[in-house]
């Protein structure tokens, strides 16, 4: 049920009006007959449209009790006036009415006026709530998102991407891309986005950021080209990639440690087992060196080397 709320100081002409509201299925809940009383019956009773005549009997006329309920309670305006001058016609516009209709008028004139005026109000509430998902995407999203045009000029982002960039919004809209990535990568992009242009993604690839203090950041960019009849533009990622780089480099270094760690105890082993044999023999030869008997000089004398020479290799 739609619900129509009637300002009409002129009580004829307000049952008229309320008449062939009701004759066309709309519901009138109230009728005001002042720019006050329209505020507070607006407040009460939320209707879908007002139906506001703009010359109304005390302080408040019609322009200024539209432009506050518009402003408060964002209800499609529809002015009832016998008035068609310039003067009132611009003073009425101001408070950004969803139509204007001239008394005398034809029923079929409200009802076509009342059904423009709910269209547009509709239409508006759904690029409202479009607005508000794309801030929130853009808000809550863990990665960095920025919108550029076809020349790389930097036209929204959000939050994650002024980090990742190094610095506000307010120094990176109007900007080129380029201006955030080392020199020596600036032809590859050149090249990357005419590829996007034909090809209309780029897949995610490691790429390099650099901050305006000159610090450097490894970043994966991922971008699509849209293009409709409105407009064309380049929606791109980027997702700050370095500590996951660096935690890679470190798990790699460890990884070649680990490696080194088992060759070398893999050798020490292989080296172990042969020694361990050669301690062996050598404290056997000892041990029977020292049995050996013999009253000879020099067999005692070679005998002595002999021992000596196994205890330094045991050693």
């Amino acid at each position: 049920m739609v619900n129509i709320l009637v300002v009409e100081d002129e009580a004829i002409t307000a049952m008229d009006i309320k008449s062939r509201l009701e004759e066309l299925g709309y519901t009138v809940p109230a009728i005001a007959n002042s720019g006050e009383e329209a505020i507070s019956l607006a407040e009460k009773f939320k209707p879908d449209v007002v139906l506001m005549d703009i010359v109304l009997k005390g302080i408040m006329d019609g322009t200024a009790a539209a432009k506050h309920i518009s402003s408060h309670y964002h209800i499609p305006i529809i002015f009832l006036t016998s008035y068609s001058d310039v003067d009132t016609f611009s003073r009425a516009i101001l408070s950004a009415p969803y139509g204007y209709v001239t008394k005398p008028f034809e029923t079929k004139d409200l009802r076509i006026a009342i059904e423009v005026a709910r269209f547009k109000r509709s239409t508006e509430l759904k690029i409202a709530s479009a607005e508000r998902r794309y801030h929130t995407v853009m808000e809550r999203a863990t990665c960095g998102i920025f919108i550029m045009n076809q020349d790389g000029i930097v036209s929204d982002l959000n939050k994650q991407a002024e980090l990742i960039f190094g610095c506000s919004r307010e120094n990176i809209i109007g900007k080129n891309f380029k201006n955030f990535i080392p020199p020596t990568e600036q032809d590859y992009a050149d090249v990357q986005i005419q590829k996007l242009l034909i090809e209309k993604t780029i897949e995610p690839s490691e790429r390099h950021i650099l901050q305006p203090n000159g610090n450097l950041y490894d970043v994966e960019f991922s971008a699509v080209y849209i293009e409709n009849d409105q407009e064309k533009f380049i929606f791109s990622i980027l997702t700050d990639t370095t500590e996951r780089n660096r935690l890679r480099a470190q798990t790699l270094l460890a990884d070649k440690l680990a490696t080194v760690g088992t060759l070398a105890a893999g050798n020490i082993h292989e080296i172990n087992n042969p020694m361990t044999w050669i301690l062996s023999n050598l404290n056997y030869f000892k041990e029977k060196i020292q049995l050996l008997q013999g009253n000879d000089q020099s067999q005692r004398s070679l005998q002595s080397k002999l021992t000596d020479v196994i205890n330094e290799s045991i050693q």
